[in-house]
């Protein structure tokens, strides 16, 4: 860990040390309850899903902690085009829906 906190310095880019956290994937890992990872003296989590460039990543990799967020995000967002249907031109609304539904769904 001391040497990929060095890696980051030099390359000039920071970890943010609050949102650190590690997760160990595969059918046998190992129960990490007594494994305490630290980095630059701040000791790490360990967490069962995390998030990372936008997608949560549990460690069964199952994706429905990721699914339940997808949908969840554009449930609202259907709610919000049900109201504002009328009310905004058609060329509005497709603006909107690439500028916020697009993205979740590519």
């Amino acid at each position: 860990m001391a040497q990929l906190l060095e890696w980051f310095t030099v390359n000039r880019l920071s970890l943010n040390l609050d949102k650190k956290c590690y997760s160990i994937f595969g059918p046998r890992r190992k129960d990490a309850s007594g494994l305490n990872l630290y980095i630059n003296g701040k000791i790490t989590q360990n967490v069962k899903c995390c998030k990372y460039l936008g997608i949560l990543i549990d460690t069964d990799l199952k994706w429905q902690d990721h699914i339940n967020y997808v949908y969840h995000k554009l449930n609202k967002f259907t709610s919000i085009f049900y109201k504002i249907r009328n009310k905004l031109p058609q060329e509005v609304l497709k603006m909107i829906y690439f500028a916020f539904v697009h993205t979740h769904l590519h």
